[in-house]
C-alpha cells in the first residue's frame, strides 16, 4: 500500500540495488538468450533498484540486461505491455519512444533490451529542461493516450491500474505505528486534510487509456545530440488515467527544482511553472484537451508530489525540508490547481 507502512516478511535488496552478477554470469545469460556478439569489452553499472548492466561487444553495438527482483517474478507487466504497444498501429514518434524487448531468460530472472544509444537521463539533464524535448515529451504522451484501447481495456480487466493513495481518513493505531519514519504522522494528517479532494480524484478515475505510471525522471531519457524522447522501464503500465501520466511530469519538473527553494531562490518555482506550462502546451496542442482537463492533471501532479514525500520517508526515515516542500506543494496543487495553472500563464514570456 502507498499510504500504509506493510512489513515484509525479508529485508529486499532494493535499496542497494542487489548484488552484481559476475561476468561468468553475463557470459552465461548472454549465451542463452543468443545475444553475445563477440568479446565483451566493457560493462557499466547503472544506479537502479536492481541489477542493471549496459554490455559492450568488440564487434561494436551494446545491449541492457535487467535482472529483476523476487517479486516482480510474479508478474510479466513490462513484457506484456511491450508487446501490446508494438502489436498496434503505433505513431512513428511514440514507436521510436519505445524499448525495444529482446528476450527474456528461460527462468524469467533476467530482460535483455537493445541499448538506446546517445542519451541522457532527464535527471541528468533536469537543469536545462530543454523546450524542446519536453514539446516532445508532451506529444509522445499525447500519442500513447489517444491509442483506441477501450476494447483491450475491457477485455483484461487484471491489467487496470488502480488509483495510487488509498483513503487515509480511517488508520489505526497499528498501522500509524507502523508508518515509515518519525515523521509519518505528519505527513498522514496532511494527507487527511485532502481526504475530500482525493477521493473526488478516486471516484472519477477512469481506465480510458493505456499509461505509463510511473514517469519518474530516471525511466525518461532524452536523445543527448538531436531531440529524441525514450520511455523505459513499463512494469506498472496498465490502463488507467491518462491525467495521472501528464500530472507525474508536471510533478517531476516542480522537484526538480522544489531542492533550490530552501536556497531562497525566488524564481525557482517560476522556471518550473514555465517548463511545465511548455509541456502542457504541447500535450494540449496534440490531444485537443480542455481546461478542466490540465486542472485534473495539475492535481495529479499534487499527488506525484505527495507520494514523493512519502518516498523519502520510506528511504530515509524523515521528511527533511525537501519533504516537506513537496507535501506543502503538493498540498496546494490539489487543492487549487487553479492558482497553479494562472500562475503558469503569468511566466510564458519569459520562459
Amino acid at each position: 500500500m502507498m499510504g500504509v507502512h506493510i512489513p515484509q516478511k525479508t529485508r529486499s535488496r532494493r535499496a542497494s540495488g542487489g548484488a552484481r552478477p559476475t561476468r561468468r554470469e553475463l557470459h552465461r545469460v548472454l549465451v542463452e538468450l543468443g545475444l553475445l556478439r563477440g568479446d565483451i569489452t566493457h560493462v557499466h553499472w547503472h544506479i537502479a533498484r536492481r541489477p542493471v548492466a549496459r554490455v559492450d561487444f568488440g564487434s561494436g553495438g551494446s545491449v541492457i540486461l535487467k535482472w529483476l527482483e523476487d517479486s516482480e517474478l510474479e508478474t510479466d507487466n513490462e513484457s506484456w505491455a511491450l508487446t501490446l504497444l508494438d502489436g498496434l498501429p503505433l505513431p512513428v514518434d511514440l514507436k521510436l519512444a519505445l524499448p525495444r524487448l529482446l528476450g527474456t531468460s528461460r527462468d524469467g530472472r533476467v530482460q535483455a533490451f537493445e541499448n538506446i544509444d546517445n542519451c541522457v537521463t532527464w535527471a541528468e539533464c533536469a537543469a536545462s529542461d530543454s523546450p524542446s524535448a519536453l514539446a516532445i515529451l508532451g506529444t509522445t504522451l499525447a500519442d500513447l493516450h489517444g491509442l483506441a484501447v477501450s476494447e483491450l481495456a475491457a477485455r483484461h480487466r487484471d491489467r487496470h491500474v488502480r488509483f495510487p493513495i488509498p483513503s487515509m481518513s480511517r488508520l489505526t493505531p497499528t498501522e500509524y505505528s507502523l508508518g515509515y519514519g518519525a515523521d509519518f504522522a505528519e505527513y498522514a494528517t496532511m494527507m487527511q486534510s485532502l481526504d475530500s479532494h482525493l477521493a473526488a480524484l478516486r471516484d472519477k478515475w477512469t481506465t480510458s487509456a493505456y499509461i505509463h505510471f510511473d514517469l519518474r525522471d530516471d525511466n525518461v531519457l532524452f536523445g543527448a545530440r538531436h531531440p529524441s524522447v525514450s520511455i523505459v522501464d513499463w512494469e506498472l503500465a496498465g490502463f488507467g488515467e491518462p491525467c495521472y501520466d501528464v500530472g507525474s511530469v508536471v510533478g517531476q519538473l516542480l522537484f526538480h527544482r522544489i531542492p533550490t527553494l530552501r536556497g531562497n531562490d525566488s524564481r525557482a518555482l517560476a522556471r518550473a511553472l514555465a517548463a511545465a506550462d511548455r509541456f502542457l502546451t504541447a500535450y494540449r496542442s496534440r490531444s485537443g484537451a480542455d481546461d478542466a482537463w490540465i486542472l485534473r492533471s495539475l492535481q495529479f501532479a499534487g499527488v506525484f508530489l505527495l507520494l514523493t514525500s512519502l518516498g523519502r520517508l520510506e528511504k530515509v526515515g524523515s521528511l527533511g525540508q525537501v519533504g516537506h516542500l513537496c507535501l506543502l506543494v503538493g498540498r496546494h496543487l490539489v487543492q487549487r490547481p487553479d492558482a497553479c495553472h494562472a500562475a503558469m500563464l503569468g511566466p510564458r514570456s519569459n520562459a
